[in-house]
């Protein structure tokens, strides 16, 4: 078994910290866009997961920005 991470072993969150998994489905006809997703995210030094929530968060920003300048 694995030992249990001490606070000082470089863990960048509270014991308790918890996230949220999802499943994206990708049709059939589009398995090429995982293809794109890997590439993206790997030219931004990113994995899938990071990638992507910095998609949603350019997102936000940019309905903010375009709220703002309304």
């Amino acid at each position: 078994m694995y030992a249990t991470p001490t606070k000082n072993s470089g863990i960048r969150f509270d014991d308790n910290a918890v996230g949220k998994c999802i499943c994206v489905s990708i049709p059939y006809h589009q398995l090429n866009l995982l293809d794109e997703l890997d590439k993206n995210a790997k030219q931004h030094f990113r994995n899938r997961s990071e990638y992507i929530r910095m998609l949603v968060k350019e997102d936000v920003r940019r309905k903010r920005h375009g709220l703002e300048t309304a």
